[in-house]
């Protein structure tokens, strides 16, 4: 693949990651809608494809179509904020619901929440993209400080 049509990827998705972050809060469906866009510039074509890949298919793709290490680091945060997103927005809806429910109730909401199908399939595909970056760049011989604080995400989601 050319370098500058990595580069412009890269560029691509730091752009998406900057207005993701700047409507999380405030726009979390455009963040969503930003997130889905994203993916369009990068060679899973589309967000659609990549949900549809389990997590042993995601492995399977990343080796075969030599993903960049770099757009995957992207992804990754991306992805770390979408999990964020849907977890906030189902929280949100349960305090909307019964603002008054008990805290051992409001536990057990959280925890069905993080446990559904959906997010649970998300966080794993997050781990394998991770994993990837981390093999990629051990076999460059490249140390980044941003995997400890994406897997302290990732570990936050999923506890």
């Amino acid at each position: 693949m050319p370098i500058d049509y990595i580069l412009e990827m890269i560029e691509e998705l730091g752009r998406a990651m900057r207005a993701i972050i700047a409507r999380r809060k405030d726009q979390p469906a455009k963040a969503l809608e930003e997130i889905k866009a994203a993916f369009s510039g990068t060679k899973f074509g589309s967000k659609a494809f990549f949900d549809g890949l389990s997590a042993e298919e995601l492995e399977v793709f990343l080796r075969e179509k030599e993903v960049d290490y770099r757009a995957v680091d992207y992804m990754v945060d991306i992805l770390l904020e979408e999990a964020e997103i849907n977890r906030d927005l189902v929280l949100e809806q349960l305090a909307m619901e019964d603002p008054n429910a008990e805290k051992g109730d409001a536990d057990h909401e959280i925890r069905l929440v993080v446990d559904s199908p959906e997010q649970l399939k998300l966080l794993a595909k997050i781990q394998v993209l991770i994993d990837y970056t981390l093999a990629v760049e051990a076999s460059l011989k490249i140390y980044s400080l941003k995997r400890g604080p994406q897997k302290e995400r990732l570990k936050g989601l999923s506890s």
